[in-house]
């Protein structure tokens, strides 16, 4: 009959949710630090993207600053220095991403907090 335990931690390491979304690392940099090739891009299915709050500053021109925080699968290339394509919108990724164990210390899924400002 098999485990239907890890079948189930199986199927929830492969998709956490309906998203996905494009990573971007920057490309290489020649001696002056001018982009000098592509950027690499790697597309990620099987997140889930959730609201993590927004703020307003109207002294400096009415700025909103947005937050989302994203589950994604452990295998997601995703570094402090991506960006994020997700909805067509572009995003930074704030903070270091955090990868979680499942029940066996195995990598499970990862976390990290993508941030968008606009105004």
């Amino acid at each position: 009959m098999g485990n239907p335990v890890g079948a189930v931690m199986g199927l929830l390491a492969a998709t956490l949710g309906p998203d996905s979304l494009t990573v971007i690392q920057p490309g290489p940099t020649d001696a002056h630090g001018d982009p000098a090739g592509p950027d690499a891009r790697a597309l990620v299915a099987g997140c889930q993207v959730q609201p993590a709050g927004s703020t307003e500053n109207n002294d400096s021109g009415d700025t909103v600053t947005t937050r989302m925080r994203v589950y994604a699968p452990a295998y997601a290339p995703v570094t402090a220095t991506s960006r994020i394509e997700w909805n067509t919108l572009p995003w930074d990724v704030e903070g270091e991403p955090q990868v979680w164990p499942g029940p066996t210390g195995a990598p499970h899924h990862m976390e990290f907090v993508i941030v968008r400002t606009t105004g």
